[in-house]
C-alpha cells in the first residue's frame, strides 16, 4: 500500500502495488492489522484510512505510518476522522511537519499532537452520528446525480426533436 493508494478514507485499487511471498515475509514488520490507522507521513500528510479485515496483513510503504490503538480506550474511526478532518489537528500537523524544508511526520511529532479524547462511549456515539450523516450525504449525492442524468436525457430529447417543445410551451402560457 502506497500514499497514492490512499484516497479519502478509501483504497484506490489502481494504485496498489503487489509483492511476492518472499518479499512479504521480509517486510512483515510493515504489515497492518484490522483497526490500524495508516497515515501518510510525507508529502500529502494526513491522508489516512482505517484498516478493515479485508486488508489485514497488507504491507505498507515506508512513506506511511501505522498507528495502532487500544480499542478499549480509543476508536480508530474517531482518530482517523480527527487526522483527516479536524482543522486543529491538520493545523498542528502543518506547523510541526516542515522543520527541514520537506513535509515529514515521525513518531515524536505524532505523539506530541493534541487530540480531543472523550470517553470511548462518546467517541462511538460521535462516529455513529458522523456515519449517519455520511450515509445521508451519499444518498443525496446519488439523487443529484440521477437528476443530472435525467436533465441531460431530457435536454437531448428536446434538442433532437424526439420531444416536441411546442406542447410544453402551450401549457405554460398565460391566457388573457
Amino acid at each position: 500500500m502506497t500514499i497514492g493508494s490512499l484516497g479519502g478514507g478509501l483504497i484506490i485499487d489502481s494504485e496498489l502495488l503487489f509483492v511476492d511471498e518472499k518479499t512479504t515475509d521480509r517486510l512483515k514488520g510493515f504489515s497492518v492489522e484490522e483497526g490500524d490507522i495508516v497515515f501518510s507521513r510525507v508529502a500529502d500528510i494526513g491522508r489516512s484510512l482505517v484498516i478493515d479485515s479485508e486488508r489485514q496483513g497488507w504491507i505498507i510503504s515506508s512513506n506511511l505510518m501505522r498507528i495502532s490503538l487500544n480499542e478499549k480506550l480509543a476508536s480508530p474511526e474517531f482518530l482517523y476522522r480527527n487526522i483527516a478532518f479536524n482543522s486543529k489537528i491538520v493545523e498542528q500537523l502543518r506547523k510541526t511537519s516542515n522543520s527541514g524544508g520537506r513535509d515529514l511526520v515521525n513518531g515524536p511529532i505524532l505523539n506530541a499532537l493534541l487530540f480531543p479524547w472523550p470517553s470511548i462511549e462518546e467517541q462511538i456515539a460521535i462516529n455513529n452520528r458522523l456515519q449517519s450523516a455520511d450515509a445521508r450525504f451519499e444518498s443525496i449525492k446519488g439523487s443529484v446525480n440521477k437528476l443530472r442524468s435525467l436533465k441531460t436525457a431530457l435536454m437531448q430529447d428536446l434538442l433532437t426533436g424526439k420531444k416536441r417543445v411546442t406542447p410544453l410551451l402551450e401549457k405554460t402560457e398565460v391566457h388573457s
